[in-house]
């Protein structure tokens, strides 16, 4: 039995659900095989769990976690697996997203490195000359 799943990303899925498996079809651009049905609609619930279990962490001021969090924990980390071996990293978290937002934090020091005073630079030969300038 043939079933096709439209997401919100807007891609389309063929799923065979007697397989149990999830695979993008041919008019998606991204043509990676993803296993394990409702992966995708999993990653949101991972991204909740995960904000969730930071705000409980802020909240219990330095005591240990609870059995729930402790549940919790364990089941973050098996959907972080899972979707870990579906996406690359560069899928998961591009680059240029995380320098911008680098940026727009004023986090970014090499630029304002750069913009710093610097005295030109001189050989060996001429620090040399300078240093028995100064002790003799």
């Amino acid at each position: 039995m043939d079933w096709t799943v439209e997401f919100e990303s807007g891609r389309r899925l063929d799923s065979v659900l007697a397989e149990g498996e999830v695979r993008l079809s041919k008019e998606s651009p991204l043509a990676k095989r993803i296993e394990g049905w409702g992966l995708i609609g999993n990653v949101k619930k991972l991204a909740e769990t995960v904000l969730v279990l930071a705000a409980m962490g802020k909240m219990r001021v330095g005591r240990g976690p609870t059995e729930l969090e402790n549940t919790l924990i364990t089941d973050a980390l098996c959907r972080m697996a899972k979707v870990r071996e579906c996406f690359a990293p560069k899928d998961m978290f591009p680059q240029d997203a995380f320098g911008g937002m680098i940026e727009d934090l004023g986090l970014n020091k090499l630029k304002e490195q750069l913009l710093e005073f610097r005295p030109p630079k001189i050989s060996i030969a001429e620090e040399l000359m300078l240093s028995k300038r100064q002790f003799f």
